[in-house]
């Protein structure tokens, strides 16, 4: 055997070999099996099954490597694969330290949604068509015609939009836990988890390599993306179970608080006297209330009458004519409502240092502009009237 076939053979084994450890070492571990916080929990149990899938997935690859290069080609499909599979666990990894509220099936289905499309139209154009091996970009041309490797091509740059997308919610979510810990602790930047933010970024960039890889398929590139990627994933397994207890301290406190700055409901409209909700439908609003109080979904901006019809389990006809008839609201304006309550209080809080635009973001409003239109319709006044007419601020 050649010596840089020697050399990457090495590499792949012992890269295997940390990625089997790691599993075992999640799945063994006592204090994650005792962990009160079952998404804490699963989520390492995620990032165990993802170790174990990468380390079994590098070992095919190598095993399995055909062509005249014995790598992979341009526009790998299993790279991209991996690459877009792990772009989505280390997004919602790291936002579940921020907020475990935006952690839902439903969230991670949609963002896998466009890789489950692509292997769906990958795995039925093999069936048909012939999937040209491709090592430079003259052999591409040659071969555009060929619908595999078009898709594959697509799937990149998919991917590229795709991490851009988890950037922009990674740096949303970790914004409002920020604000929510400052006011929450006091300025503890030990709390703020920056080890989570160089993470992302690192996990960020690691994408942007191994989507490289398929620009520039050289052994000795495969070498080192694997040495790094195999490095990250233990730095980033040792630092995530030693979160365990402060991850759990900090989203109690920030429970406890939320649940304390709760008030009643001020409704924008008044129902009307003829409509008189069922019993079924006064238990479903109480259940909607709960849920608005104890896990405030409104503060994520993508959260409207569809997520919580899903999260009740309910159709939305139903439940609208029980927020109807208990506030004389639609579904929606049920939400805005909730986001404008909360707002209120942010701004009026003793010594606040929300700025209005601020305020606008941590209330769960897409936009400033959004967030001033609707606080003055229902107040009469601007965000910052209100606050210098009842927080007595200048």
């Amino acid at each position: 055997m050649p010596q840089t076939n020697s050399s990457l053979f090495l590499i792949y084994c012992l890269s295997t070999l940390a990625y089997l450890l790691i599993a075992a070492l999640l799945f063994g571990l006592r204090q994650l099996r005792q962990a009160q916080d079952h998404k804490y929990r699963n989520a390492c149990y995620a990032l165990a099954f993802a170790s174990l899938s990468v380390g079994i997935g590098n070992a095919i690859m190598f095993i399995a490597g055909k062509g005249r290069h014995g790598i992979v080609d341009l526009f790998s499909f299993p790279v991209m694969l991996i690459a877009s599979s792990q772009a989505l666990l280390f997004t919602f990894l790291l936002i579940l330290l921020f907020r475990e509220e935006f952690v839902t099936r439903r969230n991670i289905l949609r963002h896998a949604t466009p890789s489950i499309i692509f292997i769906v139209l990958y795995s039925a154009s093999r069936f048909i068509w012939d999937n040209p091996q491709v090592y430079t970009f003259g052999e591409w041309v040659k071969n555009a015609d060929s619908p595999p490797l078009l898709i594959r091509t697509a799937y990149c740059f998919v991917y590229l939009i795709q991490l851009a997308i988890y950037t922009r919610l990674f740096m949303r979510e970790r914004y409002i836990y920020i604000h929510q810990v400052r006011q929450t602790f006091g300025n503890m930047k030990r709390l703020e988890i920056r080890w989570a933010t160089r993470g992302f970024f690192a996990a960020l960039t690691i994408g942007i390599v191994a989507v490289s890889i398929c620009f520039h398929p050289t052994r000795m590139f495969d070498e080192v993306l694997t040495v790094i990627f195999t490095l990250f994933y233990i730095g980033m397994t040792i630092r995530y179970i030693n979160h365990h207890y402060t991850y759990e301290m900090v989203h109690r406190e920030l429970g406890n608080q939320n649940t304390s700055l709760q008030e009643p409901l001020r409704p924008l409209a008044t129902p009307h006297a003829t409509q008189v909700p069922t019993p079924s439908e006064v238990r479903l609003f109480n259940e909607i209330e709960q849920i608005m109080e104890q896990q405030q979904p409104y503060l994520n901006p993508a959260f409207g009458r569809k997520e919580l019809t899903h999260s009740l389990y309910t159709n939305e006809k139903y439940l609208a004519a029980a927020i109807n008839k208990q506030t004389g609201q639609t579904i929606q304006g049920y939400i805005t409502a909730r986001r404008l309550q909360h707002a209120r209080r942010l701004l009026t809080a003793p010594h606040s240092t929300y700025s209005i635009e601020d305020t606008a973001l941590c209330s769960g409003f897409p936009s400033l502009r959004t967030f001033n239109r609707l606080f003055k319709e229902e107040t009469g006044l601007t965000p910052s009237e209100y606050r210098r007419l009842f927080s007595g601020k200048n």
